[in-house]
């Protein structure tokens, strides 16, 4: 899963605050990420598919007050285009970078987070200010393994 973490130590309203020891939580970590993970995350990369039966649970986790979704429009797709043709990047990639770059002057992305090396390699190359792109910083426990 693709996420894109506004900068730890900040509000919505992109006040200091003091940074928080880690998870989303605690108010002061937010993932902002397009409306596209929410479908996303279903299957991911060599994982069983998340089942029906967990529907509720998965909508909740977007639903919740630090997550932040961004649709998929016109211009975030353009974006994307840009970027595969580009960078060379894959276009599912693609529209979380483009997200990223498109969030607005009020969001500050810290770093958009994967576990793809290959992205990793573009840290620093895309966009203007350029995007950080790395592995996420959240406590292990959020996380199962490298996805």
């Amino acid at each position: 899963m693709r996420l894109h973490r506004l900068a730890q130590g900040r509000t919505r309203q992109d006040r200091r605050v003091p940074r928080c020891a880690g998870s989303c939580g605690c108010g002061k970590a937010w993932v902002v990420t397009s409306a596209f993970t929410l479908v996303e995350v279903l299957r991911l990369k060599d994982k069983a598919p998340i089942p029906p039966a967990d529907a509720q649970k998965v909508r909740k986790f977007f639903e919740s007050e630090y997550v932040s979704l961004y649709d998929v429009d016109r211009t975030v797709a353009e974006k994307a285009q840009d970027v595969v043709w580009n960078y060379g990047v894959k276009p599912k990639d693609a529209v979380h970078i483009a997200t990223a770059l498109s969030v607005g002057a009020n969001v500050v992305i810290d770093q958009l987070d994967t576990f793809d090396a290959g992205l990793i390699a573009l840290s620093g190359q895309i966009g203007t200010p350029p995007l950080a792109i790395g592995r996420p910083g959240f406590p292990s426990e959020l996380w199962s393994g490298d996805a």
